[in-house]
Parts: C-alpha cells; structure tokens; sequence
C-alpha cells in the first residue's frame, strides 16, 4: 500500500499530540487523522481499479507460488518457467522446516511448498537439506493430524491432489485421513456434479489444480477470466497451464503479471486470491458506512468505487470480483447491496434470494456448510433494502436470519465463522447486525456476548485469538460501540473503561495496517490470508466511533 504508506506521518502527528491536556483538541486532531486516512484509501482502492484485470490487494501465498513454481517452461521441461517464484517459496521456510502459520493451516503451505522444492529438477546441496527438514515437519504435523482438525474451502480435493502429486514423484508421507478426505469429495459431487464444474456454478474453479488431469480443460475455456486467469486464482490458473493439452499464453502472461506486481512489495508471489476488488471494496465502504463515516461526498474516489461495485451485480448476483472467475456468492452479494443501498442507490435483494436456504443463506449455491457473518451480511442487506422491511416484505425473514445467527452461536454464547478464524470478526458482524434489526427479545441475548468481550481484552489492552492484533482489536471495538445500549451500571464503566484502553492500542499499532506483508493472516481461502485495505477501513471505522463515544462521555 504504496501511497498509504505516506499516511505514517499523520500518525507520528497524532503521536505528537497524545499529550494535549486540551481533550477537544486532541478528539479534533485524532479525527483529522482518520479523515486523511479514509481519504487516502478511498483514492488507493480507486486508483487500483483496472477495466482489464481488475483489482484488489490480497496478501501472498505461499500455496498459489508453490504451484505455479511446479510449471515447467513448454520449451525445456526441465527448467521452471516461474524460477523467482520457486526462489520465493524457498526464502519462506520456517526454521523447523514447515511453512506458513501455525498448525494446523500450515498443512496446505507446507505440503505444497515441499511439493514445489520435490519437483526441482536438479537438486542442490542447499534443496537437498531444505527437503530433509520439511519432510521431518510434515512427518511432525502428520503425527499430530486429525482429518478433521481443519475444514477450510476445498481442503479435502487439495490434500489429495498433493499427496497424488508426491506419490508420482516416489514420496509417500502416510498422510491418514484420506477415507474422510475421499468420502467428502463423493459427497460434494453428489451435491454438484461434474457438470456443475463445467458450467462455473461450483467453486472448485477457484481450484482446478485439485482435479488436475481429471479435468477437461477446453470445456473450462469459457470460464476464463478476461484477464487470463481461471477462478481468481494463480493456483488454478497454473493448472489449466500444467494438465491441459495447450499451453495457454493468455494464462501464461497473467502470471508473469501477478509475479511482476508483488516482486516489489513482497517479492515474486502470488496473491492468495486475485483479482479481488468486489470484497475488498464492499468490505472497506460497509465499515466506513456502519461507523457513520460519509464515503459518499468524501472524495470522487467514491463515485468510481460506487460504480465499480454496481457493476459487479448481475442478476444472479456478485463474486470476489467483478471480473470472471469465482461462481458468485451470498456474502459478496450481500455486501454490496448493503454499500449501495447505503450510497443512497438501492438495488432490489432478488439476486440475494437465490442463497436462501430453509431459513437461512448458503454461500454458494450446493454448500455443505453456512457462515454465520454470511448471514449476517444477507441481514444487513435486507435492513438496508428500502421499503421492503418497513412494509413487511422482509420482516419475517428478518427475524428468521436473528433467530437462525442466535441458534448457530458456540458454547461461549458467541460466534465462529468458515471465512475468518478469529471469533472476534464473526462475533462484530452479528452483533451489529442483529442489534440493526431492532428486534426486541433478541437484544437481551447479546449481553453473553458483551461479558465474552470484556473477558477476551488481553492485558496490553488489545484483543485476539491468539495475541492482540490490530485488526481483532478493531472489532472488539466495533461491536462494544454496537453493544453501548445494553450497558448500564457497572457494565457500562467496564465497557468504558476497555474502550479507551483498547484506543490506546490500536493507536500504537496503527502503522501495522501499511505494513501488509506484517499482518497476521487471519481470513480463510484454501490458506490463510490478509486484506489488508479491509482491515485499515475496520480500523478506521473503530476508532472514529470510538473516539466519539468516549469523547462524548468525558463532556
């Protein structure tokens, strides 16, 4: 986030002010801070708009490298056509010999990753002893593993597709599991056959390397994006490269593209997911939007991003992008009915009926199983929708979705979701979400969640599922500033009291959301990855109402 990057003064000048004795000077200071940030990501997000390719910035993968590391050059199959990329995958080795985060996503990295290292034609001193240590890792992270330990989007197709890989290669690693693994896959085509490949309804476009030569790739060729890549992923992409009959230039060249992009930034890799810009959008603008900020009038940034994510919904609904790849979905759809709706241009919620599913929505159509910030999402967007919800059109389902997100809570009385690991994000998307539906017996029922949220806040005043974060911390605050009209009393003061220490972390911390490549990577696709551009909007959406509040109260 290149032109972000130049926001860090404005930080320092907040810094600089934090001992201001004068408290409505310093509220003045600190929203001008977060005036000129929303500014400068609304203008990023625009600029980074492209007719062609698309956009969005998505942290790299080290899965999505590996497999385009494995492709071999068309005219000398034994050298990669990618070697920057296997470089990259190299220079990502954890010391005891995996890769990626903690266990158990660092199964796909790591697999992947010493996939790419095996296929290495010639083998270097240097490979021979990377390999050594990650087979004694996987070896490690296999003994631990339970098939069902992890059940992130098409993990059952991709596990089985890198241990065939290996095995193809002479490498047997024993991985258990893989009758669960199988009986998955027969369920998942049961529910969405091949056929449903072939004509883009299901998501395993977005993982094409998972079926490999089962594939028929010239009857995919109509599912290619027009920017030359296949189910928003370089992954996939790299597959139609690697098992199809001809070699695809256009596929090729969009590669190069991604490598080239990143190699500045992060190095050459690839994104885990790409293009991405209907979410990334969608995302940013709702933050923004449900913090009260005006994206709006702010800046003629907005009117293009507003035009963008208008464009990106079709009668059947929104993907990831705008652009072909991924099969659309409740989620994206959603999100940008609500953004629109709240832009003051509302479009009808048909599109978003089509995922309604015995009282609830699905994701993707044929889904095994639903989110819970999906729902919440679908929610908002029916609140949003104008007269529907007044006149009763929606009212009942309405109160379907409360009680379905109320029914879906864990035994901690909060929330988990399939697309980001931290409860904390999927606790601040239904929290706030049922709270906007107004419904009066569901309100009391929050107030498990308001105590959980008090209890998580870490010692350094942050909150996260692991260690405090930035962006965690910001939903904690988004959803103790949704739950201010449940505290009275004692709980008020203790909201109080964790907002302002919370504000004073994410203060300090700040500066981490230029830092992409620092980020923990919390949200989930066939790895983990961040948003970087979402989580900076969250952030400021979380402090400017936060900041106000607390404000507030001191006058």
């Amino acid at each position: 986030m290149k032109q972000l990057l130049r926001s860090i003064p404005l930080a320092e000048h907040f810094r600089s002010n934090r001992t201001m004795e004068n408290d409505t000077a310093q509220f003045i200071s600190r929203q001008r801070v977060l005036e000129q940030l929303s500014k400068r990501l609304l203008q990023e997000m625009a600029e980074d708009i492209d007719e062609q390719f698309g956009g969005g910035y998505i942290s790299p993968s080290i899965y999505e490298t590996a497999w385009v590391a494995m492709l071999r050059n068309p005219a000398d199959s034994a050298q990669p056509i990618f070697p920057e990329a296997l470089s990259w995958v190299r220079s990502r080795q954890n010391s005891d010999g995996s890769w990626g985060p903690a266990y158990p996503y660092n199964v796909l990295p790591s697999l992947a990753a010493f996939t790419a290292l095996k296929h290495t034609p010639s083998c270097s001193e240097k490979d021979a002893a990377s390999l050594s240590k990650a087979e004694t890792a996987l070896q490690t992270i296999f003994n631990r593993w339970r098939a069902d330990d992890i059940d992130t989007p098409l993990y059952e197709f991709i596990i089985v597709a890198l241990d065939k890989q290996l095995k193809l290669l002479e490498c047997n690693l024993n991985i258990g599991g893989m009758d669960l693994m199988q009986a998955r896959i027969a369920e998942k085509f049961n529910r969405l056959p091949m056929e449903y490949v072939y004509s883009g309804v299901s998501n395993i476009s977005h993982a094409f390397e998972a079926l490999g030569e089962s594939i028929d790739f010239s009857r995919v060729k109509p599912l290619q994006g027009e920017y030359g890549g296949y189910g928003n992923s370089a992954a996939s992409t790299a597959a139609a490269l690697m098992f199809g009959k001809e070699w695809d230039e256009k596929a090729e060249l969009w590669i190069q593209r991604l490598l080239t992009k990143s190699a500045n930034s992060f190095g050459a890799s690839v994104p885990a997911s790409h293009p991405s810009d209907a979410f990334e959008l969608s995302w940013s603008l709702f933050h923004l939007h449900t913090a009260g900020i005006d994206f709006v009038h702010k800046d003629p940034a907005a009117a293009k991003i507003l035009y963008w994510l208008e464009h990106s919904l079709t009668d059947n609904g929104t993907s990831f992008s705008r652009m072909k790849g991924l099969p659309v979905d409740s989620d994206d759809t959603a999100m940008v009915l609500a953004v629109l709706a709240a832009s003051g241009a509302p479009k009808p919620i048909d599109a978003l009926l089509r995922f309604l599913s015995g009282g609830h929505f699905v994701s993707y159509i044929g889904e095994r199983s639903a989110s819970s910030s999906a729902n919440a999402h679908a929610l908002d967007a029916l609140l949003l929708s104008g007269d529907g919800l007044a006149n009763g059109q929606y009212r009942k389902l309405a109160g379907d979705i409360v009680q379905y997100l109320l029914d879906t809570r864990d035994a901690r009385g909060v929330w988990r979701d399939k697309w980001h690991i931290s409860s904390l994000y999927a606790t601040y998307s239904c929290v706030g979400a049922i709270i906007r539906s107004q419904i009066p017996a569901a309100l009391p029922e929050l107030n498990i969640a308001l105590n959980w949220l008090l209890k998580q806040q870490r010692t350094d005043g942050g909150w996260g599922e692991f260690a405090s974060t930035a962006e965690e911390t910001a939903y904690a605050l988004l959803a103790l500033y949704d739950l201010r009209f449940l505290s009275g009393g004692s709980a008020r003061k203790a909201r109080i009291h964790a907002m302002q220490s919370g504000v004073t972390y994410l203060w300090a911390h700040i500066t981490t959301a230029f830092h992409a490549e620092d980020l923990p990577e919390l949200w989930v696709d066939k790895t983990l990855y961040s948003a970087p551009r979402v989580i900076l909007s969250a952030i400021i959406a979380a402090l400017h109402v936060t900041e106000t509040e607390l404000f507030q109260t001191k006058a």
